[in-house]
């Protein structure tokens, strides 16, 4: 996979769209809400913002333990995984943050 000149400059364009977007959206939404709207609004960026924080946070490490109890580990160690041959059963009780 290459990178042109072109995609470099499809690539600035478009962050500069997605940051002039709310300086030019942001007039029209004071005028327009009332405060508590405009508070609202404000508050479930935020919230979203966090939540997007979390998710990159914690997302991989859930994934990575359920696919462990998946395929067959009993047991969660620091460093590497104990996988029981012929277990044909789940068990929910060991997925366990590192």
């Amino acid at each position: 996979m290459s990178l042109s000149k072109k995609d470099v400059v499809w690539s600035y364009t478009a962050q500069f769209f997605k940051l002039a977007s709310g300086i030019l959206i942001l007039p029209i939404i004071l005028r327009m809400l009332t405060v508590e709207e405009i508070a609202l609004n404000y508050l479930l960026i935020a919230l979203g913002a966090m939540v997007a924080l979390f998710d990159f946070g914690f997302s991989p490490q859930f994934s990575r333990n359920i696919t462990y109890v998946f395929t067959g580990a009993t047991d969660l160690k620091k460093d590497g995984v104990r996988v029981v041959k012929d277990s044909n059963t789940i068990t929910t009780t060991y997925l366990l943050i590192l």
